[in-house]
Order: structure tokens, then C-alpha cells, then sequence
């Protein structure tokens, strides 16, 4: 069974850029939900969230200067969240949001050499796709 990737057009044209060798075994799912993540609410979770690592309290307050969306997601880009702990790795991804995760799924495709850097890919792209499901469900009310 193929792993899954759940992309939007924008993310597939980065994948389908990468050698068939590397995308071979991969099953591309297109990524259709739509949220629009607002200033307001990146906002109100960065203010909300408890986190324990240096590393992430250290973005916390550098996303807390935030001057737009995209200085939101390039200052999750240049944060290397290799060694979050278990304990802040779900807290981490409700603070970012949606628009954060695909700036690291976007990162994990374009830099992506071995399998292993398309798991990450996955991994994130799996998670977006169910942050955006309860994002939408929770705002149709």
C-alpha cells in the first residue's frame, strides 16, 4: 500500500518536479479543504498556547511579533523543530495553524533527497488535513 500525501495543486507541482525515483511509491492525494486562517485567531492560539521547550517559547514570542502571515509562517520555516518533545509537539502545531503546516510541508517536498523526507512531508500533510477538517467543522456552526 502506497503512503499518502495530501497536496494541494501548488504542493504537487513541487512534487512532481522531484526525480520519479523519489516520488515512486507515493500516492498523491489532492488536498481541497479551504480555511482561511485569520490574523486574529494565529494570534489568539500563539497567545494561548503553553509550551515547555527554550526552543519554542523562543517562537512563540518571535511569532508574537509577527508582522503578516507570511513573516508567520517564515519565522516557523527558519525554527529548526527537530527536537520538540512529545508534550509540545501537539501544542506546537494548534499555535502555527494551517498556513504554518503547509509552509512546512512546502519546505519538507522542495528539500526532500530520500523517503525519509517525504514521511515528513506526509506526516505534516496528514496532520494539516485533519486540522482543516476540525477548523472548518468547528467555524460552521
Amino acid at each position: 500500500m502506497a503512503a499518502s500525501l495530501w497536496l494541494t495543486k501548488d504542493e504537487q507541482k513541487i512534487f512532481s518536479a522531484l526525480s520519479d525515483a523519489l516520488r515512486d511509491g507515493w500516492k498523491v492525494v489532492e488536498e481541497t479543504q479551504v480555511y482561511e486562517d485569520t490574523a486574529l485567531n494565529q494570534r489568539i492560539r500563539v497567545d494561548l498556547t503553553e509550551l515547555q521547550s527554550p526552543v519554542l517559547k523562543d517562537l512563540q514570542e518571535r511569532l508574537k511579533n509577527a508582522k503578516s502571515k507570511e513573516d508567520f509562517v517564515k519565522i516557523t520555516i527558519d525554527t529548526d523543530i527537530s527536537m520538540v518533545t512529545e508534550h509540545d509537539v501537539s501544542q506546537l502545531f494548534f499555535m502555527l495553524g494551517p498556513d504554518a503546516v503547509t509552509g512546512l510541508i512546502k519546505g519538507a517536498i522542495e528539500n526532500a533527497k530520500t523517503d525519509d523526507d517525504l514521511s515528513l512531508a506526509s506526516t505534516l500533510s496528514e496532520l494539516r488535513h485533519e486540522m482543516l477538517a476540525s477548523l472548518i467543522a468547528a467555524n460552521s456552526d
